[in-house]
C-alpha cells in the first residue's frame, strides 16, 4: 500500500485540514489554481483558541461574495450568479468535542467547507494554501516551526472557500500535512458528492485532546474508573480499544447534529462510522 492514507467514507467524504490561528489568501488563475481562502484556529486546549474564528471568516467571505454579485448587477446589468451561501454552516461550538466533522455547501461558483475537531500534534504553527486543478482541490499545510510538543493530541477547526465553476461536478479533496518539514507529508483524500449532495455533513469519532484525560462527554471515551459517562449517556464498547459515551436513540432523529450522526443498535454513532 502506498504512503498515501486514503479514507473511504460510508456515505460521503469527510475531514479536511488543521492548524493554528492564521488566515491565508493565495492567488491563481481562473482556469487553474483559483483564488482560495483558508482559515485555521489554534489548538482547542489553548487559550488562544477563538470559537468564533471560523464562523466570522465564513460570514466575511459570504458578505464579500454578495457585495461582488451586487456590483456585477449594477455595472454589467446582468443577473449575477448565486454566490451567497445560506443558511450558514453549523457553528463550531454546536458540534460535540467527541466528533470530528466535515461540513460543506456549494453555490453556483463557490464551495465552502469546514472541518471541526480535526486532530494534529500540539504546538504547531500552521501555514496553508489551497488550490484547485480541475476536479481536484489540494489543501497544503506546513508547520512554520517544524516541530510539535509532546502533549498528546490537539484538536483544531478549519475552513476554506474554494472557487468552483457552475458546471463543476463531484470534487476530490486532498490534504497534505507536513508537521516536521521533512518533505514527507501525510496525505489524505476524500470525495465530495456535490452533484448529488450540494450541502452535507459527515462525522467520525474525534481523538480525545491531550493524553486522553478528557473523558465522559458525548462521543468521547468513558471515564477510566467505572466506565462512567455524563448524565444521559451510556458507556458502549466498539471497535476501538476504549468504549465511548453515547446518547440513546430509537431513530436517527433522536440523535444530535442531523446528518452527522445516526442511530445504530439503540445508540447514536457518527454517520461515517
Amino acid at each position: 500500500m502506498s504512503s498515501r492514507t486514503r479514507f473511504l467514507a460510508r456515505r460521503w467524504a469527510l475531514p479536511i485540514l488543521l492548524g493554528p490561528a492564521v488566515l491565508v489568501r493565495c492567488s491563481g488563475t481562473e482556469a487553474d489554481n483559483p483564488v482560495t481562502d483558508v482559515v485555521v484556529t489554534a489548538c482547542k486546549s489553548q487559550p488562544e483558541y477563538d470559537p468564533e474564528q471560523v464562523g466570522d471568516f465564513l460570514r466575511q467571505v459570504n458578505a464579500s461574495q454578495t457585495a461582488s454579485s451586487r456590483a456585477g448587477e449594477v455595472f454589467k446589468r446582468i443577473a449575477p450568479p448565486s454566490t451567497a451561501i445560506r443558511p450558514p454552516l453549523t457553528a463550531t461550538s454546536e458540534i460535540p468535542i467527541g466528533l470530528s466533522c466535515l461540513e460543506w455547501q456549494r453555490s453556483e461558483n463557490a464551495l465552502q467547507v469546514q472541518l471541526v475537531n480535526f486532530q494534529s500534534g500540539c504546538g504547531a504553527e500552521w501555514e496553508g494554501q489551497a488550490t484547485r486543478a480541475g476536479e481536484r482541490v489540494t489543501l497544503t499545510l506546513e508547520n512554520r516551526i517544524c516541530a510539535v510538543a509532546a502533549c498528546g493530541n490537539c484538536l483544531y477547526d478549519t475552513a476554506s472557500v474554494i472557487d468552483v465553476p457552475p458546471s463543476q461536478g463531484d470534487v476530490t479533496v486532498e490534504l497534505s500535512l507536513d508537521p516536521f518539514c521533512d518533505g514527507n507529508p501525510r496525505l489524505r483524500e476524500w470525495q465530495l458528492p456535490l452533484s448529488q449532495t450540494p450541502r452535507g455533513i459527515s462525522c467520525e469519532f474525534a481523538a480525545p485532546q491531550g493524553l486522553g484525560s478528557v473523558r465522559g462527554a458525548a462521543f468521547l471515551w468513558c471515564a477510566e474508573e467505572g466506565d462512567a459517562c455524563d448524565a444521559g449517556l451510556t458507556c458502549v464498547p466498539g471497535a476501538e480499544p476504549f468504549p465511548r459515551c453515547l446518547p440513546a436513540c430509537s431513530v436517527d432523529a433522536d440523535c444530535p447534529l442531523a446528518g452527522g450522526t445516526r442511530c445504530e443498535a439503540g445508540h447514536c454513532v457518527p454517520s461515517a462510522s
